[in-house]
């Protein structure tokens, strides 16, 4: 019954998917959040101990590569430390950073030891924000601004951004579960429709786009690329930096909300992303045609 009331039309389709994302936030539970921010963050810990490899690169991959800063409170939701212009004189961050890298090297022997005391450090500041986080599922705690993903721009599991000017030819969009605690992927047709009902919004209110474009691990989920034509995961010549948005970060985030345990043991036995983050970008026209086949 969930999935249909996210295919229909118009005024109808707003409200049937604002009732997905409360019934979704309901159905987050705060052990299996905190699970998840706390693992994750561990992992995250981890993951800067085995690649760092002198001063500034500590500092570079702690701001650029982990997602612990979002998942703090000190995210304002608009300033971020891997932001050139992040007001670092007397930032709480910056000086917690600093801690940090004082740990680390203190620690760098020892991974085990830097990750317990990383953490401990860390937790007055993600266990604050778990509740928060919870509340404003399933968009706030990835990090995008309300003002960029407005209730309109909702489509079942996916919401695009708005464009920032006239003779702008790619509109991108994200993907969350609305659908907790089952997999998004459960019912593909639901998916589908929701896809369609964005590309048809899209052409309607910006007669000018030409594409649609996303950037994440999903795109390396067999899946999810179900709902797209064959053009539109884009083949990685090299292997991509890592990010830290949940493009990257998501994928430790299992169907109801706590940590993906498989994902984080294939990523400390192997050191590597289970999936790696792509770009999906293909003509939006030949996304809607695509679907009205499937349909």
């Amino acid at each position: 019954m969930e999935a249909k009331l996210a295919i229909s039309g118009g005024s109808k389709a707003v409200k049937a998917e604002e009732v997905l994302c409360r019934r979704s936030s309901m159905n987050y539970k705060y052990e299996n959040r905190k699970d998840f921010v706390f693992k994750i963050c561990r992992l995250g810990l981890w993951y800067l101990n085995c690649h760092t490899c002198g001063e500034e690169s500590f500092h570079e991959i702690l701001d650029r590569q982990l997602p612990i800063y979002r998942l703090t409170t000190l995210w304002d939701g608009k300033n971020h430390p891997a932001n050139s212009d992040f007001p670092r004189t007397n930032s709480q961050w910056c000086q917690l950073a600093d801690e940090l890298q004082m740990l680390y090297k203190d620690n760098k022997l020892d991974s085990l030891v830097f990750e317990e005391k990383g953490f401990d450090l860390l937790y007055p500041y993600i266990k604050g924000r778990i509740q928060t986080d919870i509340e404003k599922w399933p968009w706030i705690p990835c990090g995008y601004s309300p003002h960029k993903l407005p209730k309109e721009n909702i489509f079942d599991i996916f919401a695009y951004e708005d464009i920032e000017s006239a003779d702008q030819r790619v509109v991108y969009f994200h993907i969350a579960n609305i659908c907790m605690p089952e997999s998004p992927f459960k019912d593909m047709n639901a998916r589908a429709h929701g896809l369609l009902n964005m590309v048809k919004a899209i052409k309607q209110r910006f007669p000018s786009v030409e594409k649609i474009e996303c950037d994440s691990w999903l795109n390396s989920f067999e899946p999810f690329l179900k709902l797209f034509p064959a053009s539109y995961p884009q083949k990685n010549e090299v292997q991509p930096k890592v990010g830290y948005g949940f493009n990257w970060w998501g994928q430790f985030l299992s169907r109801d909300g706590s940590f993906h345990n498989r994902h984080g043991k294939i990523m400390r036995q192997t050191g590597k992303f289970p999936f790696v983050s792509r770009t999906g970008i293909c003509d939006i026209d030949n996304v809607e045609k695509y679907l009205l086949l499937k349909l």
